[in-house]
């Protein structure tokens, strides 16, 4: 957003200018119809007046034109005249009215459900000896909303691997941080499991067959800091990842 406007100024000025065409619109078809019932009506006396004036006053070709360029002078002024200072604080009042909130809350839920997708996405097995065995899973995120947002540090859930839903506790490893619209960010999840998940993950992908980690059971909450948008939030869906193209780990395309 331009100039530093917050979301609410933003919202508030493009009202304004919405009803301005409006009324700038209603204005010039009343002008018309006006300036045409005027013609229809013109006195007897008027056009005998015009009649015996000057060539240029009775040409229809003047008319035409201060009419076309009166109208189109009214047009501009009315589209592009500079709000006042207490019509723009009457519609940011309007905008932020309980009414106006909820409408905006569910655009800007739109907004999260279309604008935040996960473009890439890798699996990291950590079978090793020593500790416990855990799944790191990296994930890089593109922000196509208008606004800046971040992920919220609290998971709930699980992750499934094939049918089996993984023991132990996932956690997202980043701090909060925002990402700014128009922005792509990594952030890495750490899934601790067991280890009769660990040797079931093994001989799955040591028979060869296709194995895949699933996250719909898995519960994560994107958000916002911007003003006005506090309180929205939305489950932020993580896609499956699979090894069925290549050995490596990736986002299923279906």
């Amino acid at each position: 957003m331009a100039g530093g406007q917050s979301l609410l100024e933003y919202a508030a000025l493009t009202a304004l200018r919405r009803k301005q065409i409006k009324t700038t619109v209603a204005t010039v078809v009343g002008a018309i119809l006006l300036l045409s019932d005027l013609i229809l009506k013109v006195p007897e006396a008027i056009q005998k007046l015009v009649a015996q004036g000057p060539d240029w006053v009775s040409d229809p070709r003047v008319w035409t034109g201060v009419v076309i360029v009166g109208i189109t002078g009214l047009v501009i002024w009315l589209i592009w005249k500079k709000p006042d200072p207490e019509e723009i604080q009457d519609q940011l009042a309007a905008v932020t009215s309980p009414k106006s909130q909820f409408a905006m809350t569910e655009n800007e839920k739109q907004q999260f459900q279309q604008g935040v997708i996960v473009f890439r996405g890798e699996a990291i097995l950590n079978f090793g000896s020593s500790g416990d065995p855990s799944i790191v899973f990296v994930f890089w995120l593109f922000n196509g909303c208008p606004f800046s947002i971040y992920l919220k540090k609290a998971l709930s859930g699980h992750a499934k691997f094939g049918n089996d839903l993984l023991s132990g506790i996932p956690e997202l490893v980043n701090e909060p941080q925002d990402v700014s619209a128009r922005d792509r960010y990594k952030f890495t999840i750490r899934h601790w499991i067991s280890q009769a998940s660990a040797r079931s993950i093994i001989d799955m992908i040591n028979g060869g067959g296709r194995a895949d980690f699933h996250f719909h059971e898995l519960t994560m909450t994107v958000a916002s800091h911007e003003p006005g948008l506090e309180n929205i939030e939305r489950r932020f869906d993580l896609p499956t990842l699979s090894n069925v193209h290549s050995n490596k780990w990736g986002i299923l395309w279906e």
